[in-house]
């Protein structure tokens, strides 16, 4: 595959967790698919269950701005700062948590 072809796919290659340099020279540059693999060994992966962030920091105060129209242009200075608001960190992640807990103890 040349540089400038970017409508030809044979097959997407798969590689094992490469460097930087590796997949910027190989296939970035190329504007090539790949498959990357064995990248993703964090343990917050595994550890930030539902019940342990509810556990951890549910009830922890948290800023967020709030959208009059549901977007976000990434300019404060349209009014988008005006609408901040604090809010517990679990109602934030999981906005419908209080309605699933309630089903659970009722059930």
């Amino acid at each position: 595959m040349t540089k400038n072809d970017l409508t030809t796919v044979r097959q997407i290659e798969r590689i094992e967790q490469p460097t930087r340099e590796v997949f910027q020279r190989n296939f970035l540059s190329f504007r090539k698919p790949v498959i990357i693999t064995g990248a993703m060994s964090w343990n917050a992966l595994y550890l930030w269950t539902t019940d342990y962030l509810k556990t951890v920091v549910g009830n922890t105060q948290v800023d967020i701005s709030v959208s009059q129209n549901s977007l976000f242009t990434g300019n404060l200075d349209n009014g988008f700062a005006k609408w901040r608001q604090k809010i517990n960190f679990i109602e934030f992640i999981f906005p419908k948590a209080k309605f699933f807990d309630c089903i659970i103890e009722a059930g």
